[in-house]
């Protein structure tokens, strides 16, 4: 285990359903609509993630501007959009498709689908927008820009610590120098099998449904079963057992930092 996945920061549990979800306008643009999923009360500033969902997509558009932040990472849940980057050029992204915007690059979201949906995830969870950007991007780590479209071939079974589950890694680990891994995950037909108690050894862990659904149990806080737009936050070295899933459950999962150590009960 390198010394990066060993963290003394506490992470707290969230778990937000999304037929309970809270929506606000209180948001960076007018024309979005925002759930917030737990995870900045419970990384204690550290992170934040959000559901995102446009409400007028008529002539809307952000113009350019950057971020001053650590990582910033985009999946697309419904409809598409459009946008430019600096040093990328025009790109589309629609359902499953996702991309890291490292800090300080410049780009201009350009076209929405009515129904587009999005969730954003960024660190820390207070972010600054710029219109310009600085001449300095202070002393952040190395980060590289990554796009990576949904492909069926891309999902790799056993390319995790389930060998009953197909994985499809974004790259992030290379990318963020370390900072983050995101994936997807998912069972891709019938699976009568546990994931046993267990624990990682990292400082946040965030998961969202996709499809299917998972059950789920965490010692000392119960059983959770959790459904497509339900989101959770497992804390640091928490014992849980993921027990059953759906032969359709998918799953975006997000931990920090990028290499960390299962520990098996």
């Amino acid at each position: 285990m390198s010394d990066s996945a060993t963290t003394d920061r506490a992470t707290d549990f969230a778990f937000d359903c999304l037929a309970d979800a809270v929506w606000h306008d209180k948001g960076q643009r007018s024309f979005f609509r925002y759930r917030d999923l737990g995870v900045t009360k419970a990384s204690g500033g550290r992170m934040r993630a959000e559901h995102i969902q446009c409400v007028n997509s008529d002539n809307s558009t952000t113009g350019w501007h950057c971020h001053d932040l650590d990582f910033q990472f985009v999946y697309v849940v419904k409809g598409h959009v459009a946008f430019t980057a600096e040093g990328w050029g025009d790109v589309v992204l629609k359902k499953g498709d996702c991309a890291h915007i490292p800090p300080f690059t410049m780009h201009d979201e350009t076209a929405f689908s009515p129904d587009f949906e999005v969730i954003e995830i960024t660190m820390p969870a207070e972010v600054t927008t710029l219109t310009e950007k600085p001449t300095s991007r202070g002393t952040r780590p190395d980060s590289k820009m990554i796009v990576d479209y949904l492909d069926d071939d891309s999902f790799v079974r056993g390319e995790g610590p389930r060998s009953f589950l197909e994985y499809r890694d974004f790259g992030f680990g290379d990318a963020t120098s370390g900072l983050v891994q995101a994936q997807v995950v998912r069972t891709n037909g019938p699976c009568d099998a546990s994931t046993g108690w267990h624990y990682h050894e990292l400082d946040v862990q965030f998961v969202y449904v996709l499809g299917g659904w998972v059950e789920t149990e965490l010692e000392g806080l119960g059983k959770f079963h959790m459904d497509p737009g339900d989101a959770m936050v497992v804390p640091s070295r928490h014992k849980h057992d993921v027990t059953a899933f759906s032969e359709d459950f998918i799953v975006l999962e997000l931990n920090v930092p990028a290499v960390f150590e299962t520990i098996s009960l």
